[in-house]
């Protein structure tokens, strides 16, 4: 709770000197508001709401698209709920924007890792491949 006042608070700082100079925001507001949900986010899922945590984040990227922490807290949350392909899907769209976050790469193991303990009717079957660029792509059939 702490960190998430501390945070809030240099976010209001922020927006208050930029009102006081009369200077433009020149998009930090976005990247403000995506901050503060982000933190939102994080009590929420603490709290247990990890459905509203998700709403949350997917407004956060809204208003900041490249913020990789962000996508990052998605994907880890999608995992809580048993999603392990949507929580792929964000974290090659992390790799996709971010192709040195080693996080993204983690969270594509664990993801993995979730499938391969699912039923196997709810488990996807397609392995997952990825390009020098972490870029994922689907297999060639007989290409090993």
């Amino acid at each position: 709770r702490a960190m998430v006042d501390l945070d809030a608070g240099r976010a209001s700082s922020v927006v208050s000197r930029r009102r006081l100079d009369g200077g433009a925001f020149d998009g930090e507001v976005p990247r403000v508001q995506a901050v503060a949900m982000y933190y939102l986010a994080l009590a929420e899922r603490h709290l247990g709401h990890t459905v509203q945590a998700v709403a949350t984040l997917d407004r956060a990227i809204r208003a900041d698209p490249s913020n990789a922490n962000v996508r990052i807290e998605k994907a880890w949350a999608l995992l809580d709920l048993s999603a392990p392909d949507r929580a792929q899907v964000v974290a090659e769209g992390i790799l996709s924007l971010h192709p040195r976050r080693a996080e993204a790469y983690f969270l594509l193991g664990e993801a993995a890792i979730a499938r391969s303990s699912m039923p196997p009717q709810q488990a996807r079957t397609e392995p997952i491949c990825l390009s020098h660029r972490g870029e994922s792509t689907q297999p060639t059939p007989g290409a090993d």
